[in-house]
């Protein structure tokens, strides 16, 4: 590579090394814990990360069975290879709507078709009726004024970042703050929890404000909420609220068709791609997409999906 040499590359490998042996360390602390007291069931979360990987796959070497649960909120989406790496780590699968039942099902036969399958179930309580109930009741929004950028500058690493990396959504997120502030918006900027002390400062300099409390107290505060990707909490939470709603797709973002149809009756779509390291998109899409959006709200993807 011009730019990385061979001692940047050793620094890379011993990296990689230590990594492994510590992860190796962990793993086998817990085998000889287990080893004394026999594991049973265990009911776990955030599959994603490392640590609960080791502890789980520690788990089940020693003969245990580990339930997983889906994360919050992502009923719409979780038709992506990226599957793999849950479903391998349990023997049961819990997600919360049937209908994200039938997207990660069909995840699951196309992107691991020769790999042993968990059990996937939904829980019958339904968590997310009562809670589009409770937030309809807010008043429509009548004219967008307010719009408020949800932050998507993450520091956990997947497949997908290779071309949408922190800083190309870094870049991005300000180049999409300037624009609406450029065309009369008084522009919210929402940061992520786990990037907040890196990136507050900035979107200070060109948002018109920026909130770090959570996105479920202070949402209402705009009139239309726009999304870098819908790979968050707050995207699903989203879509049970009667706000308008601006999405980006960028070239390459995994779709569950069905639900992606659905997508687009109730957000407001613009497509992006990434060029030359940068995340591009038509800023005239960005505003027509801002307008269309406050009569593009329609429910049908929470009734399929959510419900």
């Amino acid at each position: 590579h011009p730019i990385i040499d061979n001692s940047t590359f050793e620094l890379l490998r011993r990296a990689i090394e230590e990594c492994f042996s510590y992860s190796l360390i962990y793993f086998r602390q817990n085998i000889r814990f287990f080893s004394k007291h026999k594991p049973k069931n265990l009911l776990a979360t955030g599959l994603g990360i490392q640590i609960h990987r080791l502890y789980c796959s520690a788990w089940r070497y020693s003969g245990g069975k580990v339930t997983g649960f889906s994360h919050g909120n992502s009923y719409s989406h979780g038709y992506t290879p990226n599957v793999f790496k849950v479903l391998s780590m349990v023997d049961q699968y819990i997600v919360l709507s049937k209908g994200n039942e039938e997207i990660i099902r069909q995840a699951a036969k196309k992107f691991m078709p020769d790999y042993k399958k968990p059990d996937i179930v939904h829980l019958k309580n339904n968590v997310y009726k009562s809670l589009f109930e409770r937030l309809q009741i807010a008043p429509p929004v009548s004219t967008i004024k307010r719009i408020m950028v949800v932050g998507n500058v993450r520091i956990n690493y997947a497949a997908l970042d290779t071309e949408y990396h922190a800083f190309a959504r870094l870049y991005h997120q300000l180049e999409i703050v300037k624009l609406l502030k450029d065309n009369g918006y008084y522009v919210i900027y929402k940061p992520r929890p786990e990037t907040l002390t890196e990136i507050k400062a900035i979107f200070e300099t060109y948002a018109s404000e920026v909130l770090t409390d959570r996105f479920e107290d202070v949402y209402h505060y705009a009139d239309c909420l726009l999304f870098s990707a819908p790979y968050s909490t707050t995207f699903g939470f989203s879509l049970l609220t009667n706000k308008p709603i601006v999405l980006m797709n960028a070239e390459g973002y995994p779709w569950y068709p069905r639900a992606f149809e659905l997508i687009k009756k109730r957000c407001s779509v613009f497509d992006a791609k990434s060029v030359d390291g940068k995340i591009v998109f038509n800023e005239q899409d960005v505003l027509a997409a801002v307008q269309e959006s406050i009569n593009n709200i329609n429910y049908d993807i929470l009734y399929e999906f959510a419900f």
